[in-house]
Parts: structure tokens; sequence; C-alpha cells
């Protein structure tokens, strides 16, 4: 379950770098929020390095279930 998460929100994320908008040769924008599926791939990756950067609503280490892809 955990490994087919990951591919989904890694496949969100691939999307998002696709569409980003260039303003000149070293600022490209997104133009969209980031999903709770996108940053909970952060948070996963910031807790492995010991660092805790969940927000305090989410339980469990989980964003609410139906809210993936939500901002």
């Amino acid at each position: 379950m955990i490994e087919r998460f990951q591919l989904a929100a890694n496949v969100l994320l691939s999307r998002r770098r696709n569409n980003l908008v260039r303003i000149d040769d070293n600022v490209e924008i997104d133009l969209s929020y980031i999903t709770c599926a996108e940053y909970h791939l952060f948070i996963d990756e910031k807790r492995q390095a010991g660092e805790n950067r969940q927000p305090d609503h989410w339980k469990n280490y989980r964003f609410p279930p139906g809210d993936a892809r939500k901002p």
C-alpha cells in the first residue's frame, strides 16, 4: 500500500515539474498549490533525516483520508 502511494505521489510531482512556467533563465514557478500527497513525500524524506515537518492536524503521519489531491 505504501509503495503504491509513493508511486502515485511521485507521478503527481513529476507532472508538476513538467508544467512549471519559465520566468527567466534561472527561475521557474508552479501556478498551482502542492497537494497533500506531494507534501507527504517531503515529510517522509525529512523524517528519515530526523526532522519533523508534519502539520499538527495530520494524525499518524498521514493526511486525512480523501485529502490526497487537496492543497
